[in-house]
């Protein structure tokens, strides 16, 4: 990425938010540290309101790292003793869900029995380099196939984990939750959703790599499944962690551009991508990409471009991806009512 300026000035965006995305933009390499200096400077800063909109985005150990990378300047009063408590907490928490999870992958080995990792635990160890407390987890998402859920489900209810309902595929003990998956982005569930975005799950499990060399049965998606799933999936759920921006800021770096395209056409998600490219040139800095490339993205809608500007230079409801994907397929509109908007807060507890 390029680019030092911070988003366009008709974009709303607080004090405390200009901090958080300067030090998303440090970590991505989009900023400098006088970037981040002259950003502390000037008015008093409300320490509380940052640390606790950090902690709603995702992005504590970030901005604690940001932060610490100002420590030897003279001049700057940074509470920084807070900062590096919560990245201490997040990183206990991913150790536990991690130690979780290396007890299911040992009962799935000795079954035999496959498992593909998704979103943030798909990325520590190579985008985030193992630094535990930079991304919280808060739940670890897995695909499974059809025929082995009724194993996991039976493990995890053994070890003590209890479904938030009778059919609900998310199981919760204390501060660990799984959340599987027998499908990529939950269609069986909404079955527009499922018009709109289609991969062929054979291709998404021939396709799909090893996590580690010594383990045959944990997976992790393809390079372009991978990008093509957090693309749609932050979209989804309208952008609302700026954590999210982080993980397509970072996969999208080095993305195989030409495959990437031609399976985006293929399942419908061309618009996610193009999407995901917008607000990461809008919030972060002109994202790196050949222009032809750039050149076959669709174009926002005006109803997308005012979203980005309302919801700060990101978010977006839901609704306008299922919107245009309805409208271009029957050819009229269609109308529903969106669940998710830049307001909406409920599921942030348990969305990783």
């Amino acid at each position: 990425m390029r680019g030092a300026g911070l988003p366009s000035t008709d974009i709303a965006l607080s004090r405390e938010t200009r901090v958080l995305v300067g030090a998303v933009r440090w970590f991505v390499g989009a900023a400098t540290e006088d970037d981040l200096v002259g950003l502390l400077g000037g008015s008093r800063l409300d320490w509380s309101r940052l640390f606790e909109q950090a902690e709603r985005e995702g992005i504590t150990g970030i901005v604690a790292r940001a932060l610490d990378s100002l420590a030897p300047r003279e001049g700057l009063a940074l509470p920084l003793d807070r900062w590096r408590a919560a990245t201490r907490a997040v990183a206990v928490s991913n150790m536990t869900s991690l130690s979780e999870l290396a007890a299911l992958r040992a009962m799935l080995r000795r079954g035999h029995r496959p498992m593909i990792l998704l979103k943030g635990a798909a990325l520590l160890n190579d985008e985030y380099r193992g630094h535990l407390g930079l991304r919280p987890l808060g739940d670890i998402d897995l695909l499974l196939r059809p025929s082995d859920l009724p194993a996991v489900t039976g493990w995890l209810q053994d070890r003590g984990y209890k479904p938030v309902s009778s059919s609900s595929p998310f199981f919760s003990r204390g501060v660990v939750s799984f959340d599987l998956h027998t499908e990529i982005v939950g269609s069986e569930w909404v079955g527009l959703k499922e018009r709109a975005f289609r991969l062929d799950p054979a291709a998404l499990w021939r396709e799909a790599t090893l996590l580690e060399p010594h383990d045959p049965t944990t997976l992790v998606l393809s390079r372009v499944h991978l990008r093509l799933h957090l693309a749609v999936h932050a979209l989804k759920h309208s952008y609302s962690r700026l954590i999210w921006l982080v993980d397509l800021a970072l996969v999208l770096r080095d993305a195989p551009w030409a495959s990437l395209l031609r399976q985006a056409r293929a399942s419908g998600a061309m618009r996610p991508l193009a999407y995901a490219v917008s607000a990461l040139d809008t919030l972060l800095g002109r994202l790196e990409m050949p222009d032809a490339v750039r050149g076959e993205l669709p174009a926002l809608s005006a109803l997308e471009r005012a979203f980005i500007r309302a919801g700060g230079g990101w978010r977006l409801p839901v609704s306008c991806w299922w919107r245009s994907r309805s409208r271009a397929r029957s050819g009229r509109p269609r109308t529903w009512r969106s669940s998710s908007s830049p307001s909406d807060q409920s599921w942030r507890a348990t969305t990783p």
